[in-house]
């Protein structure tokens, strides 16, 4: 783990300790922060970051308590960024915008959020504790695990016995003490409460009463917890493709399949009525039928080798929620069955530390681990119910399996939110076929606060802002008035559109190799 000078240079600890311990009477995120001031200085000087970044994106460092039960404690450092209004005689306010790309999320925000929102607002964002941008070399602050200890899991992903399911639950055991060995007692306190205070920290920090919200997709659940825990210091909050923090696991996972096979029933009808489809005329779900049958009796490859139940329903879950990869979809399961390559060589010794922040996390803000194999099976069972063809969603079936038995169990337990009548007005948009966070997701939770408007989208999409030129203007329209759009509204689907890089790096991060 390298950590830059730049980052060394920047970050403020100060004698916040001091302060803290001093004073019982001020909300500890509030002094700490004011007692830690950020330094700002152009992100191109950090050698981790794009030298032709321009000038006016500003980075700073953060000390925050990595306990915020125990603010005297030790520190951790949250990277910032910051992208001042264009137009600052007409400045209206900061405007947070969160993702799940963090510092990126504000590099990216010339190419993503529209030019009225650039001009009136000072745009921020923060990778949040634990996280590390996937692209560049990974922060202090970050959860960390090595290779060997992440693989030795991650192959028991999928336990076909009770004996397999206990040697999920021990290799998870020592996964998450190997990554805590690592990365310090930060590893226990990475759940979204514990940003949520971080996120007031900066708050106070940069000297604002109250803060604009822009959450999508996992910035969405930190959203909700401020606004559960810091009502009054929010102008106005808009989630987009809206986590749920009332799921238990079985609904949790039973709504993600749902939603994966409603939103690749639209895929199979569009392959069905398009020629340049691979699969056209194939019959898309009996295809892919017959290939996870392959699949689960060892008697399917692909151009890399043998192709598994996972590594064959893994594309499944990456491209259906998005219509500009449908193509690229058809083709990959057309490829299922060609003739392996030569394999190219053994993978090197000595791999690099990996990042463990997500798994850390989901499994601390939800409770997953279902404590028995019988349970663990019945939950598959339920899921290829409800999903016949698709089965589940491999992300999520990710952290089901990795949540077994992760010590630290949710230390952030889900619950329906505890709304404020304080609350500004709220809009919650959302897609009625996004894969990652169900529409019935955000149907929940715009019950659970009685000051939100839901805005849906009538077509395929993780995140409505980009793929909707209707719910980008209602968006807009509601961060920079307050006002929302008449309860009921819907915005009509369209159809593939070509998508930038800007908008795949922040929805795909991984599918960026270089540059941004």
């Amino acid at each position: 783990m390298r950590t830059t000078s730049f980052w060394r240079r920047i970050v403020t600890f100060g004698a916040v300790s001091i302060v803290l311990g001093a004073s019982g009477s001020v909300a500890p995120h509030t002094a700490w922060a004011e007692a830690a001031q950020p330094s700002w200085q152009q992100c191109r000087q950090d050698p981790q970051y794009p030298p032709d970044l321009p000038e006016q994106v500003l980075c700073a460092g953060l000390a925050v308590p990595v306990d915020w039960a125990h603010p005297a404690g030790p520190a951790t450092e949250l990277r910032l960024a910051k992208l001042p209004a264009a137009d600052s005689a007409r400045r209206v306010g900061s405007l947070f915008f969160v993702g799940s790309s963090g510092v990126r999320s504000v590099f990216l925000a010339g190419s993503y959020l529209s030019p009225d929102l650039l001009d009136r607002f000072d745009i921020y964002s923060f990778d949040t504790r634990g996280s590390a941008d996937p692209h560049r070399d990974i922060p202090p602050g970050a959860v960390v695990c090595e290779s060997s200890a992440w693989e030795a899991a991650n192959g028991l992903r999928f336990p076909a016995s009770a004996a397999r399911y206990g040697d999920l639950r021990e290799a998870n055991k020592a996964l998450a003490g190997n990554c805590r060995a690592l990365t310090g007692p930060l590893a226990d306190h990475v759940d979204t409460a514990s940003s949520a205070r971080d996120l007031d920290a900066v708050r106070a920090a940069i000297g604002e009463s109250a803060i604009t919200y822009f959450g999508t997709g996992d910035g969405t659940l930190l959203g909700q917890q401020y606004a559960e825990l810091f009502p009054d210091r929010l102008a106005g909050m808009a989630l987009d493709s809206t986590m749920d923090h009332a799921q238990d696991v079985w609904s949790y996972h039973t709504s993600l399949a749902r939603s994966l096979e409603a939103t690749f029933a639209k895929f199979a009808q569009w392959c069905a009525r398009t020629e340049a489809c691979a699969l056209h005329g194939e019959g898309v779900p009996g295809y892919l039928d017959d290939l996870r049958a392959k699949a689960e009796a060892g008697d399917l490859t692909g151009p890399d080798g043998p192709v598994s139940v996972e590594d064959l329903l893994t594309p499944v879950t990456a491209f259906t929620g998005d219509t500009t990869l449908w193509p690229l979809l058809a083709d990959t399961l057309r490829a299922f069955g060609a003739p392996a390559r030569a394999a190219t060589g053994a993978t090197a010794a000595g791999e690099p530390p990996v990042r463990g922040g997500d798994t850390a996390t989901t499994c601390q803000d939800f409770d997953f681990d279902l404590h028995g194999y019988g349970r663990f099976a019945a939950l598959d069972r339920k899921l290829a119910a409800v999903a016949p063809h698709t089965r589940f969603n491999t992300d999520a079936r990710y952290y089901l399996a990795q949540c077994q038995n992760w010590p630290s169990g949710a230390t952030n337990p889900p619950h329906r939110s505890n709304a404020s009548p304080r609350l500004p007005r709220i809009l919650v948009a959302n897609s009625k076929y996004d894969v990652a966070r169900p529409y019935e997701w955000a149907l929940s939770l715009s019950r659970q606060l009685p000051s939100a408007t839901l805005l849906t989208y009538d077509g395929v999409s993780v995140g409505t802002y980009f793929d909707s030129s209707c719910a980008r203007q209602a968006i807009d329209a509601y961060l920079l008035t307050g006002r929302t759009p008449p309860k009921g509204t819907h915005c009509p689907a369209v159809g593939p559109q070509p998508a930038t890089g800007a908008a795949r790096a922040l929805r795909e991060p991984q599918a960026v190799t270089a540059g941004w």
